[in-house]
This record gives C-alpha cells, structure tokens and sequence, in this order.
C-alpha cells in the first residue's frame, strides 16, 4: 500500500516527471493510479527524451540521468553507491540506498527537465506521445511458432556449417595451416596471397581490407561467394537464431505452446531522425533488431491468438515521395505516386522502356535513392560497381565515365534535386544545423565552413535528415493515431489498454507489435480484422495528428497491405 499522502498527490498531480518515465507509467498503472493523460504521453515530461532533443550527438552513455545531471550542475555522483551491490538489480541494494537512489534519480530528472526544455528542439508533445505508443509495442511483445523456429534454426545452422566446411577444405586445399573464416588475417593470405586476388584499399592500420563491402569487389570469385554466404549466415544464426533464442520464453496461451520475446523501440536512437531497435544497455533492456529481422526469418512469428493474422500494413515509396515534396521536384513526385516509379524515371535516362528484372532499373533505383542523398558521381560509380553489380563498361575507368554522365543528366531532368541539395547547404553553413518539417533539428557544427573536417558527411547528412526524420513522424503519428482510434472502436480506454498489455490479458483487437521502418506490424484477432484494418489504413493515410502539427504538409500517401498466418508467409485471404 502507497502511503496516503503519496496517493493524494498523484491525484492532484498534472504531469509526471522522469527519465524514461513509461517504465514508472507501467507501475501506475498496475496500482491503478495512473491516468489517461499519462498513458497517452500528453502529459509526461521525460528528462531522456528532452536530452535527445537538446543534443542528439551525445555519444554511448551520454544520455544516463547523472552524466547530464553532472554536466549542468556541480552534483557529487550519487549512483556508485548502489551499484556496489548491483548495477541494474535494485533488488540487491540496501533499503536505505534504494530510497535515497530513487530519490535522487527524481529529483535529477525534475531538474533536467527544466534545464533541456529550454533547448529542446522539435515537436515536444508529438515525441512524448509517440515514445508511450512504442513502449505499449515493447509490452505487447512477439510470439514465435516454436516447430518453425527451430526449422529455421537447424536450416541456418546447417548453411553456417556448409559454407564455413568449404572455405576450411579450400584453405587446406591451398597450403594453409588452419583456416576461421571470422579471421580476418586467413581471409587475407586465402584471397591475396595463395589465390592471388588484386589488393586494393588499405585499413588505417595499414592492412588490406576484407569487410562486407570491400569483399563485394570480388563476388564474381566462386570463394567469395562462399565467404558472402557465410557472413549472411553466421549474422543470421547469431543475431537473429541465438539471439532470439537468448530472450525468448516460453508460454501457453490456452491452445498450445509458443515463445515470447519482448521488443524494444528506442524513440530517438538514430541520429538520422529514424528510430532503432534492439538491447538498450544504459536502460537495461534486452531485445533483438527487431525492425531488421531478415524477410526469410520473419515467418517464425505468428499471434497471440490460436487463428492471429498478420497484418503488414507498408508506405509505397515514403522517402521518395517527401524527398520530391520537399525538394519542389513535381515530375518526380508523379512518377512515384501515379506512375511506375523506377521505370519512368529509367526511361527518361535511357530512352526507353526497360523491366524491373534489368540492371539498368537497378542503376536507376541507386541514382534515384543515392543522389537524393548528395551522392557523388564517384561514390555512384563504386556503389554501382561494387555493390548493386551494374557496370557500365568493362573497365571502372570507362564505368566511371558512364557514371558521371548518368549523374549529371539525372540531376537535369529532375533539377528541383539540385536546388534542394544547395538549399540544404546553405542552411547548413550558415547555422551549423538542419531543421526538419516538424521542427526536429540536427547539429552539425562546421566552424571552419566547407573546410571543416568530414564537411562532405555532413552536407550528405544535410541532405538526409529532412527526410528521415519526417519518414519517422509520418510513421509516429500514424501509431498513436490507430491506438486511439482502436481504442475508441473497442470501447477501451488507453489506461486499460496498458493494463491488458502488463498483465497479457489482450483485447480482441489488432494490436501493433513491430515499427519496421515504414510499415506497422499487427497482429489482429479475426472477428474485428475488417473494421481494425479499414481504421488502421485511414489513419496511416489521413495522418490526423501529424497534419495538424504541419498544416502545409498536404502529401497525399499511399499504402499496401500483407495479411497472412506469419508475418510475411504466404498471403491468406481475409475471412468473409
């Protein structure tokens, strides 16, 4: 029982403080003192959040309530105390130095919170309410189809163990000793020295380099492939296999066994405006990359219900379109919108009809996706060449000039590409920062002008924040937009909603359980599917939210929908 002073002073109370306050929301919650506004996030004010919006180049442990606390005010440290007997488990901490360590904790948010408000840049409110609906995605979590799971975990296993067989036979075969292909030093005396590779780059250390994107240069090489094919591989069953396997549980909802996981979104974790997913240390979280779970691995996850559908709902061509909205480019936003994209584009740099199957649609998707981004005609030329596999002509030098040409007569059929880039520039020279649509800022700092070290980084991110970061809010807005709307239509309020979420005690509606870029994920109970979907593409379509923060922000979008069994299995019909 809460003391009956405390009780009456949350009751009283308007808003609540904390750095990353959601978790002290779900004890409110489970007390039942916990009220509409805060479930919401209109009325929380959280000291992480307003740190990020302050100052999103803080590094690794930036962002921890003492290290901001500390760089405002001369404090003596505080945490140390507890963290002799554990750093996370409060369980383990004295009971007097729990009191003192929460105690402290909320008084250094309180005064965070009044400090960061005045610097924080961007839609405050918008980022509080969105960060509450990303928190009940965490609560809803992901179940797992075990028998495909552990399918998918023998089949990936299986491919580690060939691939990595392969290249160990291969290195015998050539005179080595010993061979792991996770070495980087064997992979350098397999490629260079006994089969005979041209060296290219070097690393700052001096060795050749054999990462991802250098070893793409040779992926014509039947050993490379193998190589390619066990990093792929090795990511997976690492990342994905051990790692879900790590924080899975496993549970019984009634009609048979099935595994948890739980999700965690990070708001703000990308300095790009997106959002990231995955373990968070300074919180203590344990997840996995959720948002980039790999197409063939995403069929391990089925509902919470014994006939769950899986209901992918996915903007077609979101950053293309607010790239051409914002950069005044009408003739490229029309391609995108009402015409076949990519392939009317191919044909005013060719002059002809050409298929989505042909390298010259790959070589226009990279101008199109690169040069959005300040792309150079070098660095268009090497991603061609390099990574998407076009080449131009049968030398990089020839390639090379096939490549400036294709640059700069992409750039002159859409010229709106060029003012934008200029525009972004000049804003970023002379304010040493870009500015989303909804106000999110980004530092970047050139004291020295276009002579600034790495002043081409960030002019490239110049370029790419704008966009990002609305992609993100148009993404945000649409969430908390569905959750109220679906709690309006199921007659539940967002307080219950959070409840059922802690306790597991789902409502029969859809249920987001994943962001993934610029697709929500749901996981709907049959008998509501028709409503919850035609509600759930209205506000992904209509944006309420977001258009009312940005009035001028009148892009009309559009969006296409997978429904099956698993999430990305094979398409199902919905019931009649």
């Amino acid at each position: 029982m809460l003391p009956a002073d405390l009780v009456e002073r949350l009751n009283r109370a308007e808003y609540i403080v904390g750095h990353s306050v959601m978790t002290e929301v779900d004890q409110l919650v489970k007390l039942g003192l916990c009220k509409e506004a805060w479930a919401t996030g209109e009325c929380i004010l959280d000291s992480l959040l307003f740190a990020r919006l302050s100052d999103e180049n803080r590094g690794k442990g930036g962002y921890g309530v003492e290290t901001l606390l500390r760089d405002i005010a001369n404090v003596e440290p505080w945490k140390y105390k507890t963290e002799e007997y554990d750093e996370k488990d409060a369980t383990k901490w004295p009971v007097e130095l729990r009191q003192e360590r929460c105690r402290l904790d909320a008084w250094a948010s309180r005064v965070l919170v009044g400090a960061l408000s005045k610097t924080a840049k961007g839609p405050v409110e918008l980022t509080h309410r969105i960060t509450a609906s990303l928190h009940r995605i965490g609560l809803a979590g992901a179940y797992v189809d075990l028998d495909r799971f552990n399918a998918v975990a023998q089949q990936t296993l299986g491919e580690v163990e060939k691939y990595r067989d392969l290249l160990v036979r291969t290195a015998l075969t050539s005179g080595m000793a010993e061979f792991a292909p996770t070495n980087d030093n064997h992979i350098r005396t397999l490629l260079f020295d006994k089969l005979g590779l041209p060296k290219t780059e070097k690393t700052e250390t001096g060795c050749y380099k054999v990462d991802q994107i250098s070893l793409k240069k040779y992926k014509d090489h039947d050993v490379v492939k193998t190589l390619l094919a066990y990093n792929k591989a090795q990511k997976v069953y690492s990342t994905y296999v051990e790692g879900v396997r790590r924080i899975m549980s496993e549970t019984d909802l009634g009609w048979g066994p099935v595994g948890y996981f739980p999700v965690n979104i990070n708001p703000l974790g990308a300095r790009t405006g997106r959002r990231s997913s995955g373990s968070n240390a300074e919180l203590g979280i344990e997840s996995v990359n959720f948002q980039n779970f790999p197409k063939e691995f995403r069929p391990i996850v089925r509902g919470r219900w014994e006939h769950s559908l899986i209901l992918d709902v996915d903007y077609s061509r979101l950053e293309v379109l607010l790239f051409a909205w914002h950069a005044d480019e009408e003739k490229l936003f029309d391609y995108f919108y009402k015409g076949n994209g990519y392939v009317a584009v191919a044909k005013e740099l060719y002059g002809r009809e050409i298929t989505d199957a042909s390298p010259e649609y790959r070589a226009t998707k990279s101008c199109v996706l690169g040069i959005q981004y300040n792309m150079g005609p070098y660095k268009l030329a090497m991603n061609l060449w390099n990574i998407v596999g076009v080449k131009l002509a049968d030398t990089f030098e020839k390639h090379l000039v096939k490549a400036e040409k294709l640059h700069a007569k992409y750039l002159s059929k859409f010229p709106g590409i060029s003012r934008f880039i200029r525009r972004q520039e000049r804003e970023l020279l002379s304010t040493g920062q870009v500015k989303s649509k909804t106000g999110r800022v980004r530092h970047l700092p050139c004291p020295q002008g276009e002579e600034t070290p790495h002043f081409w980084h960030m002019r490239n991110e110049a370029c790419n924040f704008p966009i990002q970061s609305l992609a993100s809010d148009v993404t945000g807005s649409a969430l908390i937009d569905i959750e109220e709307a679906l709690c309006a239509e199921h007659k539940i309020s967002r307080v219950e909603y959070h409840s059922r979420l802690l306790e597991r005690r789902y409502p029969e509606m859809a249920i987001v359980f994943n962001e993934c870029h610029d697709a929500l994920v749901f996981d709907c109970f049959p008998g509501s599917l028709k409503r919850d979907t035609e509600i759930i593409t209205s506000c992904m379509t209509g944006l309420p939210t977001l258009r009312g923060l940005v009035p001028g922000f009148t892009v009309p979008l559009k969006v296409g929908t997978h429904l099956s069994t698993r999430w990305y299995g094979q398409v199902v019909s919905p019931p009649s």
